[in-house]
């Protein structure tokens, strides 16, 4: 069976190309310029190349602030890209795997959202996503959306690498207190997607996060507890609010995702996303 995973820099695409795969499996990675998911042609051009048995889309555009005014080309890459994968996949009769995000969802709920809940994104990003999934769900039916949220990796730009940083530089590093979602180590959501194509189908939208919420400071916190030994200086950390930080773009207040329906269908159970933020620490320390 073969995977042809489109993306190839980005956390989920690295990890997935670095995963040591059962026999009868093989996973390629394309990104930009051999397969650039705007360009039809290009895609087409790609899966008639590559013959792949499954498809799965880990390529996105996620500057979530930079995004507010580059609205083109988060639609160009979230939502047009999407549909281009998911028309082909159709025409070429193979299933897609398409990664989507917590942010299709409003954020105020006060339990974990569920695959049915209705979706009120906020903000260019948000709105690219779930209309990347409008689109898949119109142009194929055999087809998994993979919703995640908080991923973090030893590689890539992610929450984690930002912590570490700023602790190299800044005696008191301030994160919001009032967000709350579960981190998802990259590696973890790989296993996930091994275990989908293992045998594609049910088919659907799917949630997947590492298990325990948390708000942004207190992940923070485990970070710097956990790094300590790695860290010239722990700095001090200060909680401070979503208005505080005033960033670009809206994020939910609230995006812990229910995973029980993946557990269910696909028996996947959630790992401690903080048994993999040991992981990710481990590599780092070790200079991967």
């Amino acid at each position: 069976m073969k995977i042809l995973v489109a993306g190839r820099s980005g956390q989920l695409a690295r990890e997935l190309v670095s995963r040591r795969w059962p026999h009868a499996m093989q996973c390629v990675a394309l990104g930009r310029p051999d397969l650039d998911i705007r360009d039809e042609a290009s895609v087409e051009a790609a899966l008639g190349a590559q013959a792949p048995d499954l498809l799965v889309n880990a390529a996105a555009y996620t500057a979530v602030d930079r995004a507010e005014s580059e609205a083109d080309a988060a639609f160009a890459l979230n939502a047009s890209g999407a549909r281009n994968l998911a028309r082909a996949a159709s025409r070429h009769g193979i299933p897609l795997i398409h990664v989507s995000t917590d942010y299709v969802f409003g954020g105020e709920g006060r339990r974990p959202w569920r695959e049915d809940d209705g979706t009120a994104p906020q903000g260019v990003y948000a709105r690219s996503k779930l209309a990347g999934e409008d689109a898949v769900r119109e142009a194929t039916a055999r087809h998994v959306i993979l919703r995640t949220s908080w991923l973090f990796a030893a590689h890539g730009h992610n929450f984690v690498h930002t912590m570490l940083r700023l602790a190299k530089s800044q005696a008191e590093v301030s994160v919001v207190g009032d967000q709350w979602g579960c981190p998802t180590p990259a590696g973890d959501l790989a296993r996930v997607v091994e275990a989908i194509a293992s045998r594609p189908g049910p088919f659907g939208t799917y949630h997947y996060c590492g298990r325990g919420a948390v708000t942004w400071h207190g992940f923070a916190a485990e970070i710097f507890a956990r790094a300590a030994p790695m860290l010239a200086n722990v700095p001090k950390l200060r909680k401070i609010s979503t208005a505080e930080f005033a960033a670009p773009a809206p994020r939910p207040a609230y995006s812990v995702l229910d995973t029980d329906k993946i557990r269910r269908d696909y028996g996947i159970a959630q790992r401690s996303w903080g048994e993999g933020l040991d992981g990710v620490l481990h590599q780092l320390a070790a200079g991967a």
